[in-house]
């Protein structure tokens, strides 16, 4: 019910929906998220994640090494009609956990960010 930021550093192999695809898993990612209540009521996080990821290309077989930095803002509900009163930035979240696996979050929001990869060189 408190307002809580933290900031942290992890591997990306702590995280195994990104370590399956990743080729430098024991690179760092860097993780600020902020929880409040929205309206005293509606719990949210902002957040921020950083960090580089090799991939494999598709197309030729090479290293792809891809800097990502995701910025989000998700508002958790238990009905999707619930969101409707909050600002259209949030992302909805609906669930009916009252807790949440913070990895799991970070892992998904990693996996969904739309990206459009282009070669450095």
């Amino acid at each position: 019910k408190k307002e809580i930021s933290f900031s942290g550093i992890y591997q990306i192999s702590d995280f195994p929906k990104i370590s399956e695809i990743s080729n430098n898993k024991q690179d760092n990612v860097k993780v600020d998220l902020s929880f409040y209540l929205k309206n005293n009521k509606t719990p949210c996080v902002d957040g921020i994640i950083q960090l580089d990821i090799v991939l494999t290309c598709q197309r030729c077989l090479d290293d792809l090494s891809i800097t990502l930095k995701v910025d989000f803002s998700l508002a958790f509900v238990r009905y999707e009609k619930q969101g409707e009163e909050l600002d259209s930035y949030y992302e909805i979240y609906v669930t009916e956990e009252d807790e949440l696996a913070t990895l799991d979050l970070i892992s998904d929001e990693i996996k969904s960010c739309e990206l459009l990869f282009l070669p450095s060189n």
